[in-house]
Order: structure tokens, then sequence, then C-alpha cells
């Protein structure tokens, strides 16, 4: 078994806040920019709909070192 000693503390919370938190605000972001852009897509005003494009913005817009 491996000792934790040597291994450094990972601020887990500042990497999560600082990847996933500025990922997750562009994806609404756009999410706001492309209804406002087209306004007859229905789909993008129901939750199922939003929550469909922000995880394929996510999944599109991984980190490099994330894919």
């Amino acid at each position: 078994m491996e000792s934790d000693e040597g291994k450094k503390h990972f601020p887990v919370r500042a990497y999560v806040q600082n990847t996933f938190g500025s990922l997750l605000n562009d994806a609404l972001y756009q999410l706001e920019r492309t209804r406002g852009k087209h306004p007859e897509l229905e789909e993008l005003k129901t939750v199922k709909g939003s929550v469909k494009y922000i995880g394929e913005y996510l999944i599109k817009n991984l980190p490099a070192n994330e894919k």
C-alpha cells in the first residue's frame, strides 16, 4: 500500500471551480446567446433542450487534459 507521505495536497475545490466553473459559465452564456439569435428554436426554451445544449457544449469544450 502506498504511503501518503510525499504526496501534495491537491486543492480540488479550486481546480473544479476554475475548470468547470468557467466552462459552465461559458456554456450558459452560449445558450443565452443562441436563444437570442434563434428565438424560433422551441427546444432551447425547454429544460430538457437547455440541459442537452449545455451537456453537448461541455463535452465539445473540455480542457485538453480532460479528454
